[in-house]
């Protein structure tokens, strides 16, 4: 499902006069500048409220941009998507396996939270500095917990495992 659009592509042929329109004249702040040699591109995320902007320009005339703007010339290039949808870590499963404490049963689980008649078990992902993540099963059909619980448990300590 397409939550909203993250940001639209603009190929521009010149980035400081693109900068001079966009960051100056329009007041979008930039966010990220970096140059992707393997996209044969530099670009620069620029923000709007909550989406942004990405100007694109070729590092060379056989790039992918460099030969869209031989063939097109400047203006939009590609409109990127957001898909899914955020929520707070204080509703479903997920979220709240994240904050589980270490006296927990080990997993959580969660009946029509995000959406009427879902059903979700999720369990931590324990054990690697600086992750605060979860793994977790979310079905339309009850879940028989105690079979459940535990293996979402095993999958979150395979993760775990394998990051490392």
């Amino acid at each position: 499902m397409l939550s909203r659009i993250d940001h639209i592509g603009v190929a521009v042929e010149d980035l400081d006069a693109a900068l001079e329109l966009y960051a100056d004249l329009l007041e979008m702040p930039v966010v990220h500048r970096e140059t992707v040699h393997e996209q044969g591109v530099e670009a620069v995320l620029l923000d709007v409220g909550e989406n942004h902007v990405e100007l694109l320009a070729p590092l060379g005339p056989d790039t992918p941009v460099g030969k869209f703007l031989a063939k097109k010339g400047p203006g939009l290039h590609h409109v990127a998507y957001r898909v899914g949808t955020r929520h707070s870590l204080r509703r479903g499963a997920a979220g709240k396996a994240i904050g589980l404490r270490g006296d927990s049963p080990g997993w959580i689980g969660t009946t029509g939270e995000l959406q009427s008649g879902a059903y979700g078990i999720a369990a931590p992902v324990r054990g690697v500095p600086g992750l605060r993540a979860s793994v977790g099963v979310v079905t339309f059909e009850p879940l028989e917990a105690d079979v459940v619980g535990p293996q979402v448990i095993a999958a979150a300590a395979a993760v775990a495992g394998a990051l490392r």
